[in-house]
């Protein structure tokens, strides 16, 4: 059973992946490539605020250029909280 589930947990994360992708207007090969780190801002409260994605300095310049609201100069970019509203639960 562990590894269906393992199957089952990395078939999700590729799903938020794609829609992520989308949302960012990149292809999901792209958005693989940018190796990026989702993050979550929440307050003293535990409240969550807001998510981001961060970019290592590998991160290929010409595909994070075609992301959505990017800042380059950090190497992040914000994510609306209802990014995902669309998706299956």
């Amino acid at each position: 059973m562990g590894m269906m589930k393992d199957y089952a947990i990395e078939q999700q994360q590729r799903k938020n992946n794609e829609r992520l992708a989308t949302y960012l207007g990149i292809t999901y090969d792209e958005f693989v490539q940018t190796e990026a780190t989702f993050n979550t801002q929440t307050g003293n409260d535990d409240v969550v605020y807001g998510y981001y994605l961060t970019f290592p300095d590998e991160a290929p310049v010409n595909i994070l250029k075609k992301i959505k609201g990017i800042d380059l100069a950090n190497r992040m970019v914000d994510i609306d909280l209802n990014w995902d509203k669309d998706a299956d639960e």
